[in-house]
């Protein structure tokens, strides 16, 4: 991935598309975006051979990554380290639907708010590769804020609506990114 980023971008420094001092960036950036490509492409293939339901993976993917943006928490070491804890993660959705359809909504949805409060309070933490200033820490969190109100407000027009399962992968999302905002800092 690194020799091909390379290639892409000398090709562009060589048509003076992007100057020859941000050269690193463009190709950090731009294996940043092949791994998420293949990332999500692995999953898809996860799903279709697993014969997974599309729609719920897409589903905890968006909720997912969306707050994971802005509020940071547990990085792996290793881009395919991060392939195989998302795919855990996801993996143990099922486990966490089939004991969750059990229970009462209202629980479900009190579970969803302590662990957006648990995000809110913790956000944003920094990784190594992207250290943030306090003022971008503060927007960092007022966004993590507004994404995990757009989604507690999803899980609970799910669950008015009993579509239970749906309203479940939200929740179990939020477990989880609550659950990588302890990490060792």
């Amino acid at each position: 991935m690194n020799r091909m980023s390379a290639m892409v971008i000398n090709y562009f420094v060589k048509r003076n598309v992007i100057e020859e001092e941000n050269k690193e960036i463009y190709e950090y950036g731009f294996k940043i975006l092949i791994f998420k490509l293949l990332y999500l492409l692995g999953m898809v293939a996860v799903c279709v051979l697993l014969q997974r339901n599309l729609m719920h993976f897409f589903l905890y993917y968006g909720c997912y990554m969306s707050i994971r943006k802005y509020s940071g928490g547990y990085h792996a070491s290793s881009m395919g380290a991060c392939f195989i804890t998302f795919l855990v993660t996801y993996l143990l959705l099922d486990i966490f639907i089939m004991i969750g359809l059990n229970h009462y909504q209202l629980i479900l949805f009190v579970i969803g708010i302590g662990s957006s409060f648990v995000i809110y309070l913790r956000s944003p933490i920094d990784c190594a590769n992207k250290r943030l200033s306090n003022v971008m820490k503060k927007k960092h969190q007022k966004k993590t804020l507004y994404m995990l109100m757009v989604w507690l407000l999803i899980m609970l027009g799910l669950i008015l609506m009993n579509q239970i399962v749906y309203a479940l992968i939200i929740c179990y999302c939020m477990i989880v990114i609550s659950c990588f905002m302890f990490e060792k800092e």
